[in-house]
């Protein structure tokens, strides 16, 4: 069993993103079956995905997928 939760710091160890690209902020809990992770970066005006038009729908999916590799990485 992997760490009861990590920072930034220790999910950019366990998934391939760097710097502001690895959008997840902490792993709070986890086991076999989920993850719950928190991220505030959506509200920074300089957010890697941030458009004009704001963040797109499609940003939700790249939270979920870094999310889930983090899972794995666990």
């Amino acid at each position: 069993m992997g760490p009861a939760t990590l920072d930034h710091a220790g999910i950019e160890a366990l998934v391939p993103h760097r710097g502001t690209m690895c959008l997840l902020d902490r792993m709070v809990a986890w086991d076999e079956g989920r993850i719950e992770c928190v991220a505030a970066g959506h509200r920074d005006p300089a957010h890697p995905l941030r458009s004009r038009s704001g963040l797109m729908a499609g940003t939700a999916i790249e939270y979920a997928a870094q999310a889930a590799a983090l899972h794995g990485g666990l």
